[in-house]
């Protein structure tokens, strides 16, 4: 499961639950839940720990090339309920203008034109979302291509 820090409030100990959990016993006034590093203005390269990056700032300007699968695999989910939680706007616009954003034209066009090569290395980066929408154009361009050439082939026969 997903875990995260959570502040215990009356003695400022922090553990790692998940996200279920903390939620609940932040509804409860029990805890402070604190934003991930996934989802902080700053980030570790895990190529190169003492490299940091700004990642909300790489994905408000495209973030093709963030690799959301290694910092969170359900990226979009667990951010949008850090953002409602923590009732941090700024993340949950950054979330949803990702989400509709260039990064997500630039994986709905590799999947309607990957058909014939190997996208393992576009996968990698994909949280587990963006794999559901690179899948579903995938299949959305699988079937319009054998409808097209079915269509074709009648078109052939109809002429002969």
């Amino acid at each position: 499961g997903v875990t995260f820090g959570t502040e215990i409030s009356n003695r400022g100990d922090k553990l790692n639950v998940p996200l279920w959990l903390a939620k609940v016993l932040h509804e409860k006034n029990m805890v402070r839940v604190e934003t991930p590093p996934c989802f902080g203005v700053r980030i570790a390269f895990h190529t190169n720990p003492r490299l940091q990056d700004d990642v909300r700032k790489q994905l408000s300007d495209g973030g093709v090339d963030v690799n959301l699968q290694a910092l969170c695999p359900y990226f979009y989910t667990v951010g949008m309920e850090v953002a409602r939680l923590r009732q941090d706007d700024d993340l949950m616009t950054l979330l949803r203008e990702t989400m509709a954003g260039p990064r997500f034209e630039k994986i709905f066009d590799w999947s309607r034109n990957a058909q014939d090569t190997d996208a393992s290395d576009l996968l990698d980066l994909l949280s587990e979302e963006e794999r559901e929408i690179y899948d579903a154009g995938f299949q959305a361009e699988r079937v319009t291509s054998s409808q097209l050439q079915t269509s074709a082939l009648f078109a052939k026969q109809g002429k002969a």
